[in-house]
């Protein structure tokens, strides 16, 4: 550091010195921000406890918070070196750039800043004070051997590898620290799981728990958008909504049960299993077959109007992977249909389908398109007529999704789900890449199906329980499940189907009565 570095160093150091014991003045002061109530007690509840988790609805300002406090201490406290923990790399990275962004935006502390080789030390991974105080992030899954902590940040809390978090990343923060303090863990998120990390850390005495606000009192206290709150509603199963807004624990007991979903996308996140992005002009190369289910719905403007739906899956043994799904407004031209249909079956390479009968004429037309794109093998010209009789002779064959045939297919699915033989990626909510977004609604809508009994007790009628987030997502899947099972082959339990650990809702049913209409034939596959 030069002359003038040093002066300017030594001004900010005092200047942040100053108003030390007051941080609302403090952040005002050294960062020209004005903290909110609820900020000001949750600060003071961090700074008091050495174990501290902070769970809020999403934008609430958790991570802000707790951000700003960590910039805090490492100004004011020497060598704090303070690490970041979140699911992915630039998840940390996004937590970071809080504290990075506060630092460009104070002359005091931009002119506290370290100097290396000519270079301030500061990037969007790393900073470091005068002080010696400094902050890295990580990837949960990424190395970090040798990482030393004084402060250990865990981000998107429900998300991250309890057994990695506990096993590899508490143990940095084992060392006696060289400025005295005690290591101090810190840890934010929203309740995405009925009883994932963040409950078992709040049912945890050693575990200080932040006072929680709904966001009724966000609402009130004027954080939120109340319209926005209400679309992100409807878009939401009730249990969801109520976890990740209301912060209650709920576990729905739906016909998917939401701890079985949830244990298929931790498998999927073990195995970094992320779907494949659809690349218009590429062409992915499966390492399965692969197959697709595709719900038309009732057309219209309304609300509840059923959105067009496709859900892609490759199947490689016993395990099905979701690759991609995609959904159209029900007013959508149906020349864009085609188009669309016939570029995600090349990238796809997808070896045949089935779609709701209920546009069996618009599936014809999407049949010629593809033979014409020589994406499949059955020309329909030897199948001319458009009648149930020729339907399974197509590639990409319509079939009524209803009664009987839709609980036999959503019965493989959920026997599926409750065996983990379903990866479906676990998708950050602040991702908001198409795959993303349609993965999360996918899940939604698999959540958002109940069973009501029929008058003949034979089988159960799966309706919608949402009715604006709907359940055409779960139809294509089933679909899509069905076409499986009939042209593939499928392992399928059916002893396990069920909605609850007592007696099925789907009545007299037995095994027998259905086994000839589903195939079980073991098919060998890659071993999983």
């Amino acid at each position: 550091m030069n002359k003038q570095q040093v002066r300017l160093a030594t001004q900010a150091e005092t200047e942040i010195r100053k108003y030390q014991d007051d941080l609302v003045s403090w952040f005002k002061h050294i960062c020209n921000i004005e903290l909110r109530a609820p900020q000001i007690l949750w600060m003071d509840e961090v700074l008091s406890n050495q174990f501290y988790l902070l769970i809020a609805p999403p934008r609430f300002g958790k991570t802000f918070l707790i951000e700003m406090v960590c910039l805090y201490e490492a100004a004011t406290t020497p060598f704090e070196e303070g690490r970041t923990w979140a699911p992915k790399e630039s998840q940390a990275m996004d937590s970071l750039r809080y504290q990075l962004n506060a630092i460009k935006n104070s002359e005091i502390l931009w002119n506290y800043l370290n100097w290396d080789s000519g270079k301030r030390m500061f990037s969007s991974t790393r900073y470091e004070f005068i002080n010696r105080s400094n902050w890295h992030i990580h990837g949960i899954l990424g190395e970090f051997e040798g990482v030393n902590c004084t402060i250990i940040r865990g981000e998107e809390f429900d998300d991250l590898s309890i057994e990695r978090f506990e096993n590899r990343v508490i143990p940095r923060g084992g060392a006696k620290n060289r400025n005295g303090k005690p290591t101090r863990i810190r840890l934010t998120g929203t309740i995405q799981e009925a009883k994932g990390n963040i409950y078992t850390y709040d049912m945890n005495d050693t575990c200080a728990i932040a006072t929680k606000f709904p966001v009724e009192l966000g609402i009130a206290l004027g954080f939120y958008d109340e319209q926005i709150i209400e679309l992100a509603r409807e878009n939401l199963t009730e249990e969801e909504y109520r976890r990740i807004y209301q912060l209650e624990y709920t576990s729905g007991r739906n016909f998917i049960w939401e701890e079985k979903l949830e244990r298929c996308q931790w498998l999927a996140k073990e195995k970094q299993w992320e779907g494949v992005p659809f690349l218009p002009g590429e062409r992915y190369n499966p390492v399965g077959r692969v197959y697709c289910g595709f719900d038309c719905g009732h057309s219209g403007t309304s609300s509840t109007a059923s959105y067009y739906s496709i859900q892609i899956y490759e199947i490689i043994g016993e395990m099905a992977l979701w690759l991609y799904g995609m959904n159209w407004e029900p007013t959508t031209d149906p020349v864009t249909l085609i188009g669309d249909m016939v570029d995600l079956w090349y990238y796809y390479r997808i070896e045949g389908g089935y779609g709701d009968a209920l546009k069996a004429d618009l599936i014809a037309q999407m049949n010629d398109a593809l033979y014409n794109a020589r994406l499949i093998r059955t020309d329909r010209v030897k199948f001319p007529e458009n009648s149930p009789s020729n339907w399974n002779h197509w590639d990409f064959a319509p079939q009524w999704n209803t009664g009987r045939a839709k609980w036999i297919w959503a019965g493989i699915l959920k026997n599926r789900i409750e065996r983990a033989r379903l990866l479906i990626p676990r998708f950050d909510a602040k991702d908001d890449r198409p795959i993303a977004r349609n993965c999360r609604l996918m899940c939604s809508r698999l959540l958002n199906v109940r069973e009501e009994p029929t008058e003949n007790h034979q089988y159960a009628k799966l309706e919608y329980i949402n009715p604006k987030l709907g359940d055409d997502d779960f139809d294509a899947t089933c679909m899509c499940m069905g076409v499986v099972n009939d042209r593939l082959g499928a392992n399928v339990a059916l002893g396990l189907l069920g909605t609850s650990g007592k007696a099925s809702k789907m009545g007299g049913l037995r095994e027998k009565a259905i086994a000839s209409e589903i195939r079980t034939d073991n098919r060998q596959g890659f071993n999983w």
